[in-house]
């Protein structure tokens, strides 16, 4: 099986953007659900506090769902640039290996990984 490493690397990247827009939407769909009247808690001496304790709550779960899905983004966009490296990396090797290797009558290369340097009289 052949792994190809900038298209690996693509679909983590879609994956990562899928759960940014998963989070960010599921809160976002289902925050009204957390608001509660101020009179939720009755008229008991604790409920004021409770109300703010709770909207507090609700107002950080929302800073911590948006920080997060920015995060997977910012994620998102760094595999994107390293899948579009690799592939670039990958496309440049191998047009300078097919410019810079040495060919046997034009057609054949010849075993390119030995170094006849170290052959006395060289190549």
């Amino acid at each position: 099986m052949t792994v190809s490493i900038p298209e690996s690397l693509t679909t983590l990247a879609d994956d990562l953007r899928t759960a940014a827009d998963t989070a960010r939407d599921g809160f976002t769909d289902n925050v009204a659900e957390l608001d509660i009247p101020g009179t939720a808690a009755g008229n008991s001496s604790g409920g004021p506090g409770l109300i703010t304790a709770h909207a507090s709550a609700s107002d950080a779960a929302s800073s911590a769902v948006g920080r997060l899905a920015s995060v997977l983004e910012q994620d998102m966009d760094d595999i994107y640039a390293c899948a579009f490296l690799f592939a670039t990396t990958d496309e440049d090797a191998a047009e300078r290996m097919r410019s810079e290797t040495p060919r046997i009558g034009g057609i054949f290369p010849y075993n390119p990984t030995i170094d006849w340097s170290v052959y006395e009289g060289g190549r």
